[in-house]
């Protein structure tokens, strides 16, 4: 294990200069804390833990998460999930995290009184204000489940690679020879719809030929005051021999149920995204065959974690983009 005196005579500077970057006290040259913050990591260098985590009480970090209401979304009840534990965790540190929840459909107004050394944050027309606040302010900012270029790192979903995992388990459904519909709320313009939409056709283009997806088969709700359920019957009188309906983004999963009803296949397999409780519910009454799950409380957690280690211990993250695990959930796993 090195020594600070060791990572001072690697780095070419004093011990005190070392302990200055350690401890973020004192002026230090970036491009000298940046060398030294590299021969800590390189060299493995552990502080005594006790001074160490004085240090970091003493500096009373503000983190604030966005995020959207559950009540419009449900798949952000798991990334609170993922932040309040996280919350616990950092409260030992004296940190603090100010959880900010934001409605879908309205710009969040910058409250005077806004405090924060760090944000995680969604890239989303609404909290636009936000991100160019933070940008003004030079606040770090961790992006997660909808990418951003900006900030030190995005969490969450590769949502291209959802939709090849949803190909591949129509697929599995039906042999490799099934007839797919597409069903969503919004359409292509919606980041996480379009990529998923483009990995889907990609990996039936790549592996699964014989499969069929119509492009007369594919429904969204843009553009029309055409409720979800009524796109669905349109869908269902216009191609009553579809094996699997791939839905996506759905705001309301009752769908589901419509589908069902509305179906002459009695065989008719549908796949969904995430896992929330009418999920769940829908599984087990047997309307929804598979699910693909995409980590929320990890998205709720890590870009806390990414904040406190960069502004507590001036360590960037290893890479820009943290993907999330992209899990399969039928009744028997869920």
């Amino acid at each position: 294990m090195a020594t600070i005196k060791e990572i001072a005579e690697k780095a070419g500077v004093s011990i005190g200069t070392v302990d200055r970057v350690l401890h973020d006290r004192g002026r230090v040259s970036e491009e000298t804390r940046q060398r030294v913050l590299q021969l800590v990591q390189e060299m493995g260098y552990q502080p005594n833990t006790a001074v160490r985590a004085l240090a970091i009480r003493r500096k009373g970090l503000k983190l604030a998460f966005f995020t959207v209401d559950p009540a419009e979304h449900p798949f952000f009840a798991g990334v609170l999930a993922g932040v309040r534990k996280k919350a616990e965790e950092l409260a030992q540190y004296n940190v603090e995290v100010n959880i900010h929840i934001c409605h879908a459909s309205e710009m969040f107004n910058i409250s005077p009184d806004l405090q924060a050394d760090g944000i995680a944050l969604l890239h989303t027309p609404g909290l636009q204000p936000v991100q160019e606040w933070a940008v003004s302010q030079d606040i770090p900012v961790v992006y997660y489940n909808i990418p951003c270029e900006d900030g030190l790192a995005y969490v969450g979903c590769d949502y291209e690679q959802s939709g090849r995992i949803a190909a591949g388990l129509c697929a599995l459904m039906t042999r490799g020879r099934g007839r797919v519909g597409i069903l969503s709320e919004g359409d292509e313009r919606i980041l996480s719809c379009r990529d998923r939409v483009r990995g889907f056709r990609k990996e039936l283009g790549a592996n699964y030929t014989d499969m069929h997806l119509d492009e007369s088969a594919v429904f969204y709700t843009s553009d029309t005051e055409t409720s979800l359920d009524t796109l669905a019957v349109q869908m269902l009188s216009a191609h009553p021999d579809l094996d699997v309906i791939y839905l996506i983004n759905p705001g309301d999963y009752r769908v589901c149920r419509t589908i069902r009803e509305h179906t002459k296949n009695p065989d008719l397999r549908i796949i969904t995204n995430d896992l929330t409780d009418t999920q769940r519910r829908y599984m087990q009454e047997g309307l929804i065959t598979a699910t693909i799950c995409q980590e929320p409380e990890r998205q709720g957690a890590l870009p806390l974690e990414i904040l406190f280690q960069y502004l507590a211990n001036g360590l960037l993250p290893e890479k820009r983009n943290y993907p999330t695990d992209l899990s399969i959930h039928i009744l028997q796993n869920m």
